[in-house]
C-alpha cells in the first residue's frame, strides 16, 4: 500500500484520512526483494523461527529516494480498506494453523 497522509493530520492511516493506494509487491520489487532476502536474518535478530502468520512492514522513504523500515507490526494488523475480505483471511489463517498441530 502507498499511503498518501492527509496534510491536517499526524497520521496516515485511513480513519485519519489518508489515501491508500494499493499496489503489487511485484511493482515495489526493490524494496520487497532485498527485504525478503534478508528474511532468514531479521527472523534471527528477532529470536524467531518463522513469521508470524499476518503482519505488516512498513517502510518510509529517506534520502536520495531510498526506503528504510519503519516498523513491523503483527500485533495490530489492520485491513479495513477491504473488509469483505475478513472472512478470507481468516478461513487461510484457519487453515495454516491446523496444519501446524
Amino acid at each position: 500500500i502507498n499511503t498518501k497522509e492527509n496534510l491536517h493530520s499526524f497520521s496516515a492511516n485511513l480513519g485519519a484520512g489518508a489515501s491508500h493506494i494499493w499496489q503489487k509487491p511485484a511493482d515495489w520489487g526493490f524494496i520487497v526483494e532485498p527485504f525478503l532476502l534478508h528474511m532468514d536474518e531479521m527472523l534471527d535478530r528477532l529470536g524467531v523461527d518463522t513469521p508470524p502468520i499476518l503482519w505488516t512492514v512498513d517502510f518510509i522513504r529517506h534520502e536520495n529516494n531510498n526506503f528504510v523500515i519503519s516498523e513491523i507490526n503483527a500485533s495490530c494488523v489492520g485491513f479495513s480498506a477491504h473488509p469483505e475480505l475478513a472472512a478470507v483471511i481468516a478461513k487461510v489463517l484457519l487453515r495454516m494453523l491446523q496444519q501446524m498441530k
